[in-house]
């Protein structure tokens, strides 16, 4: 509004009173390219810090008119000057921000905007049983989707449980037992792999 960021709306998943809110618009990772910072200002507790205002400073990435989170950060000792934050403050590198494209399904060719829509979209057809191309769209999407990054593995998981679900659904019950046991394998204490072993029993 007239050049400045104005909040419409605040809430905090901690319940704390949000007693201001302030945004800048620059590049802050070196990738040519402007991100959002955004510190809320909160309301704390002792409970929750010693000091009587908590300040959390969001870094959002606003390419190709989206918006997607890529970093977060607690400050308790002083109210942080965002012209004075650059990517040391966040930890992050440009590449580590470029990995975080893919939330958004750039270079994938898919009528969705984002990950977790698309990934919705899969898990009803599944469910329903109605998209006979299911098995290759999911296929396709893990080739996709970026092996070393930690936020992209419960996708990872996710996504492997319902293809063997899918499989289990058709009655291709070998190559669903494949897909299960590759979870387990891979990711042993993901909930995805509690529900793959679930799925397992009866075949016992």
């Amino acid at each position: 509004m007239n050049g400045y960021w104005k909040a419409n709306y605040l809430d905090s998943p901690f319940y704390f009173p949000i007693l201001d809110i302030e945004f800048q618009q620059r590049d802050v990772v070196g990738d040519a390219q402007a991100e959002l910072l955004i510190t809320l200002i909160e309301e704390s507790t002792r409970y929750y810090a010693p000091e009587e205002i908590n300040y959390t400073v969001y870094l959002v990435d606003t390419s190709n008119e989206e918006y997607e989170l890529i970093r977060n950060k607690d400050v308790y000792e002083e109210k942080p000057l965002l012209d004075e934050l650059d990517a040391d403050f966040f930890g992050l590198s440009i590449e580590e921000a470029e990995r975080t494209n893919w939330r958004l399904l750039e270079g994938f060719d898919v009528e969705a905007e984002y990950m977790s829509s698309y990934v919705w979209d899969l898990t009803v057809a599944v469910l329903t049983q109605s998209d006979p191309d299911i098995a290759n769209k999911i296929t396709d999407l893990l080739a996709y989707l970026p092996p070393d990054d930690p936020e992209a593995q419960p996708y990872i998981e996710h996504l492997t449980c319902l293809l063997g679900y899918h499989y289990e659904l058709s009655g291709d019950d070998e190559t669903a037992v494949t897909t299960y046991l590759s979870l387990i394998r891979q990711a042993p204490s993901s909930p995805w792999s509690w529900l793959a072993w679930a799925r397992l029993e009866p075949v016992e």
